[in-house]
């Protein structure tokens, strides 16, 4: 998955590095020193994953992979000024309101005795 950014933070020193993965879901933090690291991926829209307790040696490739989580999407509406009678609180329903020109593009079909449109 491209665009996550993946931070490594050494648990010794809390010395910080960051790397963002390619179009191919691949990403490389170079020049680590040795150590301990936190290895975390974040993403909008996406759970955060880190992976504690890594450790990191000279001259060694580590792979650190993730599999990222979709999170739900929270909205807040807010509603500002009128009073609270213009609210509806007990049901919610979907309107849509149509402009004369838009009413005027409507298609008007005759129906048979079915009631399908000729």
């Amino acid at each position: 998955m491209p665009g996550v950014t993946i931070t490594a933070v050494n648990t010794a020193t809390a010395t910080t590095r960051v790397g963002v993965t390619t179009s191919e879901g691949l990403y490389r933090i170079p020049f680590l020193s040795s150590g301990i690291y936190d290895i975390r991926a974040e993403l909008n829209g996406f759970r955060t994953e880190t992976r504690q307790g890594v450790e990191v040696r000279v001259n060694d490739s580590v792979v650190v992979d993730f599999d990222l989580v979709v999170t739900p999407v929270a909205e807040t509406i807010v509603v500002q000024g009128g009073s609270s009678s213009d609210v509806q609180l007990t049901r919610s329903e979907l309107k849509r309101t149509y402009d004369e020109t838009a009413l005027k593009e409507i298609p008007l079909g005759t129906a048979d005795a079915v009631g399908r449109n000729v």
